[in-house]
């Protein structure tokens, strides 16, 4: 049903699927019900988008003295945008673990996964309880903030602040999240770099990766290079990384299922009344109304086997919305990754 008004005319309800005269339409009310029915389209798309900027704007500005300087951000939207370039790890500083040993790399990487999996857990809390992220960030110890990019001085002044700005806290968490991604990305490279896997022919360096991993990673957790190397070289096949603690609505336009990778292992989503996750030794997981956390860790709601080692621990967060579409928040060290065209 569509509700028109003109200028000088009474409100006209119009139904746009049905004939006013009964039955099925005539030809001449079908060009009118398509235009109403864009029309219609149109009246809903330009309500949403209201209630964006509505949303938007009873958000208040945000004042932080950043590097000595007072910097005010009028909305969550503007804080959101700044905060992108600080999640590229600095190039003077990779430039510097130039000349660090590949052992010396693989210990600041095996430290930054716990700092991760911190974090990981930490927004995880935050989707389903999202009044207490101002305790979840003041929890957090600040000496596992970097100072590059003034990120530990963004937290300190951020924990100044009152519940009113906790959208704004959790914009922080969440792109910090991804300047620890790309941290790790550069210790990945340079440290493959150091083992002389560029030279190596592609079975030869999956041989050696392994055996590095195997000695240097601890028992059950996720290895620390190995998956993001083989992710790395799949970059083209027509899959997109999904922005690490930023959730993602999926759809599945037409589709039944979607195949989707969690690190290098393939799995896949099956749409419908009821979601379910399969993987690839066809074991099905049934997805439950409300927030699914999916992952390694034996309290999650959907429990990976032990061998898919790529996984995380807390991998990710499925929500069925509709029999169409899924919320996807990845909270992985090793990324989740869906087709380009679903997102």
């Amino acid at each position: 049903m569509i509700l028109v008004r003109t200028k000088h005319t009474p409100s006209i309800a119009v139904d746009a699927g049905r004939s006013p005269m009964g039955g099925q339409p005539p030809v001449a009310f079908k060009g009118v019900r398509s235009r109403y029915a864009r029309l219609g389209n149109g009246l809903a798309g330009l309500a949403r988008s209201m209630t964006t900027m509505l949303s938007r704007s009873s958000q208040p500005a945000l004042v932080l003295e950043i590097d000595r300087r007072i910097v005010k951000f009028s909305d969550p939207v503007t804080f959101e945008f700044s905060l992108k370039p600080r999640t590229e790890f600095p190039l003077q500083r990779a430039a510097r673990l130039g000349d660090w040993p590949a052992e010396d790399l693989e210990r600041m990487a095996a430290k930054i996964r716990t700092v991760e999996q911190r974090f990981a857990e930490a927004i995880a809390t935050s989707i389903e309880r999202p009044e207490i992220i101002g305790s979840l960030l003041r929890g957090l110890n600040l000496k596992l903030f970097s100072k590059d990019h003034g990120w530990r001085e963004i937290i300190t002044a951020l924990n100044r602040c009152g519940s009113e700005f906790d959208v704004y806290k959790k914009i922080a968490l969440v792109k910090y999240t991804q300047y620890l991604r790309a941290r790790q990305k550069i210790l990945r490279d340079l440290y493959f770099e150091r083992r002389g896997t560029e030279s190596m022919d592609s079975s030869t360096q999956e041989t050696k990766v392994n055996k590095a991993v195997d000695n240097l990673q601890a028992p059950h957790d996720t290895d620390l290079f190995e998956s993001s190397l083989k992710v790395a070289r799949r970059e083209d096949d027509g899959f997109g990384a999904l922005p690490r603690g930023e959730t993602v609505c999926l759809k599945f336009k037409g589709r039944t299922e979607m195949a989707i990778r969690l690190s290098t292992h393939s799995f896949k989503l099956v749409a419908g009344a009821n979601f379910c996750l399969k993987d690839e030794h066809g074991s099905s997981f049934p997805i439950r109304r409300g927030k699914n956390l999916v992952g390694r860790h034996p309290d999650c709601d959907i429990v990976i086997q032990p061998f898919y080692s790529g996984v995380s621990r807390k991998h990710l967060i499925i929500e069925q919305v509709s029999e169409t579409e899924a919320l996807l928040t990845d909270l992985s060290s090793h990324g989740t990754y869906v087709s380009k065209q679903s997102f």
